[in-house]
């Protein structure tokens, strides 16, 4: 019981710490990318940040279904399961990855000619779209070992990947301000710095659990229809919530100027900031 206590107390620890990061740092950079931005363009970042966080979607709540059953096979040493369950989260990704892309590509072409945005904004902000499309097609298949981690109960290791990635992208996002990058650079950015997040933790699994196997032919409709089952749910509470955190900034864009953008996310982003405190202590207990 002594153990078990531990064991939440600093995953706990571990998920304020990644939280408190990401916050902190969101916060001090903001007027510094304003600085060198301006309004508009910093409104132009903002919006393609938005979209991207609502193409979150596409994952279908699988994420957190997979820390579940990731989480329940371990408990029993069920080894084999678990490498069913990576196997077929990867491969159900990669396929959804593609959809994503075509999805953003659609978006960037079809979708932002709708939006209050000037020629210039609008190619800047396809561009950016794209850069994010592409940071999320990667990163639906290659998120699936930060899951494991999560199962295996390693939030120690999943935050402090967060906090590293964190902190050098900021290093990188004010150097690129210095010399005179814009929106795409700094999507351009978070996209490396995910995808290498993410590279980090395939790597930190694979030490975990040596017998670690991702093949096509381990993934299997069964195993799908297992994790869909739960996901389900999932899916619905994880859309209401990129909507409260992400479809404002695309219905401001959308009927006011971009620099509107600007101006809702200084007011609403840092007040958001506040609900982020029950997260990291309920993701502890349950999936």
């Amino acid at each position: 019981m002594k153990l078990l206590r531990y064991r939440l107390f600093t995953n706990a620890v571990a998920n304020y710490a990644g939280q408190f990061t990401i916050v902190a740092v969101g916060i001090l950079l903001t007027p510094v990318i304003i600085a060198h931005l301006g309004v508009d363009m910093y409104g132009v970042w903002a919006l393609v940040v938005s979209i991207q966080g609502l193409g979150g979607l596409f994952d279908l709540g699988l994420s957190t279904s997979i820390v579940k059953y990731v989480a329940e096979h371990h408990a029993r040493g069920e080894e084999d399961q678990i490498n069913r369950v990576v196997s077929s989260s990867f491969m159900l990704h990669l396929g959804i990855g593609a959809l994503a892309m075509v999805a953003t590509l659609l978006g960037a072409w079809l979708g932002l000619p709708l939006l209050n945005l000037d020629p210039g904004q609008l190619e800047i902000a396809r561009v950016a779209l794209v850069v994010a499309g592409a940071t999320l097609s990667v990163g639906l298949p290659l998120g699936v070992p930060g899951n494991l981690l999560l199962g295996l109960r390693h939030y120690g290791i999943s935050n402090g990947v967060n906090i590293v990635q964190t902190l050098i992208a900021a290093v990188a996002i004010v150097v690129a301000l210095r010399m005179g990058g814009g929106p795409v650079a700094l999507v351009a950015i978070n996209g490396v710095g995910l995808t290498a997040s993410h590279i980090a933790r395939w790597y930190f699994a694979a030490r975990l659990m040596p017998r670690l196997r991702v093949s096509p032919r381990l993934a299997g409709m069964d195993t799908l229809k297992r994790i869909g089952s739960y996901s389900v749910w999932l899916f619905l509470l994880d859309t209401a919530k990129r909507i409260f955190y992400n479809a404002d900034a695309v219905l401001v864009a959308a009927f006011l100027p971009v620099a509107q953008v600007t101006a809702y996310n200084l007011g609403f982003k840092p007040a958001s900031a506040i609900s982020y405190l029950s997260g990291p202590m309920v993701s502890v207990f349950m999936p």
